[in-house]
């Protein structure tokens, strides 16, 4: 697994040490997660970007996000950059 940028919208968390990331996945849905704020980078009602591990099976990418549940999504290899 590598670490990577993916690209979401960051929107206020329920807790001070927070954010909330909405993402689209690459079938299309919609995906929002509460992660801890040290792994976004950007501001509040604003494009920014998550910081996730990445691993391919299939020849799909998959990132895993920092949340609670650990959540695998497939995501276009467009919406990712280096960390």
């Amino acid at each position: 697994m590598t670490q990577s940028w993916l690209k979401c919208k960051i929107v206020k968390g329920m807790f001070s040490d927070e954010l909330t990331v909405v993402i689209r996945a690459h079938d299309g849905e919609t995906i929002s997660a509460f992660v801890p704020k040290d792994r976004v980078d950007g501001k509040e009602e604003a494009a920014g970007r998550v910081k996730v591990h990445v691993f391919e099976s299939t020849g799909q990418k998959f990132a895993v996000l920092p949340n609670e549940n650990q959540t695998v999504i497939s995501v276009d290899e467009s919406e990712l950059a280096a960390a």
